[in-house]
């Protein structure tokens, strides 16, 4: 059975693992599909990095490594990228964490949504 799950960043993102399904997080056991993503970058000139990976694939990782990353986001100044993946979305076995690099993603300026089963 699919849960429809949405989540957010409730922290500035940065070079520390920062969870972007606040406050819905993933139920233990399942999985979950990401569906829609969007992120803002609210520095004026610098272009924002976001890597996002499963945090507990590669045993408890701090940061991303070629076995647990998923995505690797640029979102230029001052904009915002919106992005919807098709079919059943981009899997992962634990939330969904991200860090990112140059730029300015602040607190609740990534949107997360998907479903669990």
């Amino acid at each position: 059975m699919r849960y429809p799950k949405v989540g957010y960043n409730d922290t500035a993102l940065d070079a520390n693992a920062r969870a972007i399904l606040e406050p819905d997080r993933l139920t233990s056991g399942r999985v979950f599909w990401l569906k829609g993503l969007v992120i803002s970058n609210e520095h004026a000139t610098g272009i924002a990095v976001v890597e996002i990976w499963n945090e507990e694939e590669a045993g408890t990782p701090t940061t991303p490594t070629t076995a647990n990353q998923r995505l690797n986001v640029q979102v230029g100044p001052g904009d915002t990228v919106v992005v919807e993946f098709p079919g059943p979305g981009v899997k992962f076995t634990a939330g969904p964490t991200a860090t990112q690099s140059g730029g300015t993603v602040g607190a609740y300026s990534v949107y997360a949504s998907g479903y669990e089963e």
